[in-house]
């Protein structure tokens, strides 16, 4: 109980966790709306058009690293470590250099189209989508306020396009409208969380002029591209398998295979809302004390592992009863699929922390050569086992390559064997009852 007050009365914790509390209250209700309506989307649609859909989602994400830029840490980073009349440049240039990513996105789609000969109704849905990704370049707004601690504000914006999109997405269910709809409902949400960070901004905040700066372009992506090789290393291992499924099986397993990946995936935002909170807490403590610093790093690992492990051992024991539930027995044949995926779930959270920890450590490089070498394990893997043993091929061959790139390959590098064995303590730390009791 003092240590409690202690905590509460510390001003600096305190900061961090009502900062942490607004993102993960609004996380919550996303993943509570977001499994309700996806639940019913995928009902309605049926496990063929859900293929489909799904099939477009992953095709575009698979180059979101492009329009991102590997820009997201490293403005933060930037606008934690740089005066107040900085601000205003290092927005306007990482703006207009995710304004250049989403051009790069849309050229390299019609490529990909063009290259795997996708279909007329599949290629107009995919550049239909695309245009999330135009919209997301508005996420600058989202960095500032991440890096002033305040991220409720981002809370109210995608909380306010989240409600107003929902309310459609129902009203296309109740009356039946084709998958076209659903996908420009996606947009229209992208389109509301770009208009309301931008009116919070403008409300909320000191504005800055903003200004592209040649200089400060060339700065943020001497830093990022190895992260924007990182990026897409690591969506092409998170998306390749159903992009893969669809070329050798078809959309309806597809369909089975994005149940699977949709109840593992909705976990992934605990991960991100714990490592994006801390991360400016470990950027001070990296630069005022490395034994805190430290401390820090393995405390988010052991709790990271503690959620993850716990999460991945209940959804893989009552896959069944989770799939037919929520999906009904049309999709049963997904259960089988959700015990084996459901093990990603410890890998990325693992992965996240140590994103965070690579970009600390100025080790971009190295991080963006981990996910070429996984991705290209899954790749292969996917053409090995697919064809063998179908989506169930697919799922191992994911979960390998998450452990590889999150974990074993950490160990083979003297400047990443630390965090290697920072993750086996975290690990190791999950078995010991009598630790973790007290």
């Amino acid at each position: 109980m003092k240590q409690l007050k202690l905590l509460a009365a510390h001003t600096g914790f305190m900061k961090y966790f009502k900062n942490t509390s607004w993102l993960f209250a609004e996380k919550i209700v996303r993943m509570i709306v977001g499994l309700f309506i996806g639940i019913w989307i995928a009902r309605y649609l049926g496990p063929e058009q859900f293929g489909l859909l799904s099939y477009v989602q992953s095709s575009v994400l698979l180059f979101i690293a492009v329009a991102k830029l590997g820009l997201d840490s490293i403005v933060i980073k930037e606008l934690l470590q740089n005066e107040k009349d900085a601000k205003g440049v290092i927005l306007g240039t990482a703006f207009c250099l995710r304004l250049a990513g989403y051009v790069l996105v849309f050229i390299c789609l019609n490529l990909y189209i063009l290259a795997l000969d996708v279909n007329a109704e599949a290629s107009f849905l995919i550049l239909l989508f695309s245009l999330n990704l135009l919209f997301q370049s508005f996420n600058v707004i989202d960095f500032y306020f991440q890096s002033i601690v305040k991220s409720k504000y981002v809370v109210y914006a995608n909380a306010g396009a989240l409600f107003i999109v929902s309310c459609i997405k129902i009203y296309l269910l109740l009356f039946d409208y084709t998958i076209e709809y659903f996908v420009i409902a996606m947009v229209i949400e992208s389109f509301f969380t770009a208009a309301f960070l931008l009116y919070f901004y403008n409300k909320k905040v000191t504005k800055f002029k903003y200004t592209f700066n040649k200089q400060e372009a060339y700065t943020l992506l001497k830093q990022s591209w190895p992260l924007i090789i990182w990026g897409l290393a690591l969506q092409t291992y998170m998306r390749v398998d159903q992009i893969m499924i669809n070329k050798y099986l078809g959309n309806i397993e597809v369909g089975f295979y994005a149940v699977a990946v949709r109840l593992t995936e909705l976990w992934f935002f605990l991960a991100i809302i714990v490592t994006n909170s801390l991360f400016p807490a470990l950027i001070n403590a990296k630069s005022n004390n490395a034994k805190l610093y430290r401390k820090r790093v393995e405390k988010l690992l052991q709790l990271l592992v503690i959620i993850s492990i716990s999460i991945a051992l209940l959804v893989s024991l009552f896959s069944e009863e989770i799939v037919v539930l929520l999906f009904t027995q049309t999709y049963a044949p997904a259960a089988d699929l959700l015990t084996i995926y459901a093990w990603t779930i410890v890998f990325v959270f693992l992965n996240n922390a140590i994103a965070k920890w690579y970009i600390i450590e100025g080790l971009q490089k190295l991080a963006s050569i981990r996910m070429v070498f996984g991705a290209v394990i899954n790749v292969i893997l996917n053409m090995v086992l697919i064809p063998k043993y179908g989506a169930i091929g697919a799922a191992y061959a994911t979960v390998f390559a998450y452990f590889v790139t999150s974990y074993v390959i950490n160990a083979l590098h003297k400047d990443t064997r630390y965090i290697f064995f920072a993750e086996t303590r975290a690990i190791l730390f999950f078995w010991d009852l009598r630790r973790l009791v007290k």
